[in-house]
């Protein structure tokens, strides 16, 4: 993975939890899309049914090469990522998540799971 992808996988990380799962790719390799708040602003009208920080899945459109998403509304966007910024995403198989922000999120800790995950 690149430093680029590396950076911006830990940037989204810690800013959307959803995208935990994931790493930041090359459009070749993505399986996934999210966008940012200021990526949703840019697009103004035409992102206005897409939620910021949630992961969508995309497909490749049969008759086009363009890719195509689903929005909140149920309706396909064909060629969205031609006018609507996004961050590609791939699932994460297999490689190292932190995943310490998830489990502890407040500074109570049980006894018998700090025990458990000293082991």
């Amino acid at each position: 993975m690149s430093n680029y992808e590396k950076f911006y996988t830990k940037a989204w990380h810690g800013m959307a939890p959803e995208t935990r799962g994931f790493v930041v790719c090359s459009v070749s390799e993505a399986t996934h899309v999210v966008f940012s708040e200021t990526d949703l602003r840019l697009a103004g009208k035409d992102g206005e049914n897409l939620s910021n920080n949630r992961v969508y899945p995309i497909t490749k459109s049969v008759e086009s090469t363009d890719y195509l998403i689903i929005d909140d509304n149920g309706q396909v966007i064909i060629g969205f990522d031609l006018f609507i910024p996004c961050e590609y995403l791939k699932e994460n198989h297999g490689r190292n998540v932190d995943k310490r922000k998830e489990e502890y999120t407040t500074k109570i800790v049980s006894l018998l799971e700090y025990k458990i995950k000293r082991k």
